[in-house]
């Protein structure tokens, strides 16, 4: 293996005295941290006037091992000036990468970077290339000692998105957000390290006719098949991270524990993930957490958050139990279909086989095309295929429009006493409760009725933003909530009562009762922070409600207190 003087001196030190003094511009090694493909870690320590400072410090040595160098030599020649050269130009890129981290300095959700030194191997071809940087503790070890729990995860979300919120001012892509490369500080700080060394290295790799080297498990779609990609690849990479946190430490599509994992799982996982599959909901939370990180995880980059700030303020609404309401419902809905949805996808070594299978007249046809075989059919084939696509989708649409208008045409009479029962009983339920039933509403009323969710909160949404006081309706609305549990929406609803909050004091304890007893107390904490909003009186009656329930009333404490 080829090392330099400084690593041989090292690993001679630590295995004769673990507190061996060696200096590194005054500094010693106390210890060994851990090592990887992109270098080795140590703990190093220093002394002055009686303080004591600590720092870390990563050994890079270029090239990495006598097997490196061999492979080098039967790619590129076994002439030592040629060596000489190859090997210089890929320490001189790693150093390049140092005014990248440079300008990232002193930002606190990112691994401060404090000086670096290039050493030239005294006994062979090569260089060490050292790095000072701050002690912190890597995420997987502190992982060890502390379960991370539902605030831990968005806390780690929101500080990995500030520091991807500081990449991006610089033009920077990360391109490797993994556990590997986040690490926590004394005070519970994440940060995100490595930059730019990565690329590098692989580069090297690939000259070195090496596997592909980037951690395939929080890869976007758009780097593992080769297409172009920008930032938004780091908000996939942190959204599946965060993806694994709450699904019981599980990737998406992998077996949840205690099930053992087989080849067969990793192959498939991997398939559906790169394929399109939308990704289920992690295991371990329903909430608007996970809608979140859904949409972080969406396969179209343009379906993702548009930029590192978009998804740390929702992540620091979910933090402070606020509704988000311009979150699309359900997360499963962020995937989109594309050319590949419904094709089987392989990428092993660099090359994507692609496996399609398709029936045409009552005979089955298979392709086995490469990545760039595929990329390359003829563009008149492609939009053929697509046209037929939508010629289907309208023809079965049409069809279904057909039977549906046939089959109405068959009972006019009884479709007609059903509306007429309906409304009739609409009225009478709204009359019982005092309530009066004006002509203008009459249609959102009887979209409630029908349970058109969707439609009944943008038509009331719309009117309350016109000025319009639908407080009656907003009731309804949420009775018919209730039936169908749409716990969600029945939030959101009451979010758009008016301030008269003591013409709806029955209202509000009646559903917060609902909620109680459906064991949804996060909802009825947004309820509280929503009545609050609405001035002396909404205090008073949130106080009230907040009082009635002790476990929701030690949360709200809880909230005061900080």
């Amino acid at each position: 293996m080829v090392k330099s003087t400084l690593i041989c001196s090292v690993g001679d030190s630590m295995e004769a005295d673990n507190n061996a003094l060696f200096e590194y511009k005054g500094w010693h090694i106390v210890r060994k941290i851990g090592s990887g493909s992109f270098g080795t870690v140590y703990e190093i320590a220093r002394e002055d006037f009686g303080s004591q400072y600590r720092a870390a410090l990563k050994v890079i040595s270029i090239p990495q091992s006598e097997q490196d160098l061999s492979q080098i030599r039967k790619n590129i020649g076994k002439d030592e000036g040629s060596l000489e050269i190859y090997f210089k130009s890929v320490a001189s890129e790693i150093v390049k990468e140092f005014e990248m981290m440079y300008k990232l300095k002193g930002f606190s959700n990112i691994v401060s970077y404090e000086d670096h030194e290039v050493r030239k191997h005294q006994d062979g071809i090569g260089w060490d290339i050292i790095i000072r940087m701050e002690l912190l503790t890597p995420l997987d070890v502190y992982r060890k000692e502390h379960v991370m729990d539902r605030t831990d995860v968005i806390r780690l979300g929101i500080d990995i998105c500030k520091a991807l919120e500081r990449c991006e001012r610089y033009d920077i892509v990360h391109r490797d957000i993994k556990p590997a490369n986040i690490f926590v500080s004394d005070q519970g700080d994440f940060k995100l390290g490595d930059f730019g060394i990565a690329r590098t290295i692989e580069a090297h790799d690939a000259m070195m006719e090496l596997s592909q080297k980037g951690t395939i498990n929080y890869m976007a779609p758009e780097i593992y098949r080769g297409n172009h990609y920008d930032f938004r690849v780091d908000l996939y990479s942190l959204g599946i991270m965060m993806y694994r946190y709450l699904n019981q430490d599980t990737l998406p599509f992998f077996p949840l524990p205690p099930a053992e994992v087989t080849y067969y799982d990793v192959e498939n996982a991997k398939q559906q993930r790169f394929g399109g599959i939308p990704l289920p909901m992690p295991c371990d939370d329903n909430t608007q957490l996970a809608d979140v990180v859904l949409k972080a995880c969406s396969f179209l980059p343009e379906d993702r958050y548009q930029s590192p700030g978009e998804m740390r303020k929702h992540l620091e609404m979910v933090l402070r139990g606020e509704f988000i309401n311009d979150l699309p419902w359900a997360g499963g809905n962020y995937v989109a279909e594309d050319d590949f949805a419904d094709e089987h996808t392989v990428k092993m070594d660099g090359i994507i086989s692609i496996d399609v299978s398709r029936s045409y007249e009552g005979q089955e046809e298979r392709e086995d095309l490469t990545w760039n075989e595929y990329s390359e059919k003829p563009l008149k084939k492609r939009i053929i295929k697509t046209m037929l696509r939508i010629l289907l989708i309208i023809i079965v649409a049409v069809i279904v429009f057909i039977i549906s208008i046939m089959i109405f045409a068959m009972f006019p009479s009884e479709s007609e006493e059903k509306k007429k029962s309906s409304q009739q009983q609409v009225t009478t339920e709204f009359n019982e409760d005092n309530i009066s039933v004006t002509p203008e509403v009459v249609d959102l009323k009887k979209v409630i009725e029908q349970h058109e969710f969707v439609l009944a909160y943008k038509m009331i949404q719309d009117s309350v933003r016109d000025g319009e006081n639908l407080d009656t309706e907003i009731q309804l609305f949420v009775n018919a909530c209730q039936s169908e549990q749409e716990y969600k929406r029945a939030v959101a609803a009451m979010n758009l009562l008016s301030e008269n909050v003591s013409d709806n004091e029955s209202f509000y304890k009646d559903t917060v009762q609902w909620f109680y007893e459906h064991d949804k107390n996060d909802l009825i904490r947004q309820i509280l922070v929503d009545l609050r909003n609405h001035g002396a009186e909404g205090v008073v009656l949130a106080d009230e409600i907040s009082l009635g329930y002790t476990n929701i009333n030690s949360n709200e404490e809880e909230k005061n207190e900080n």
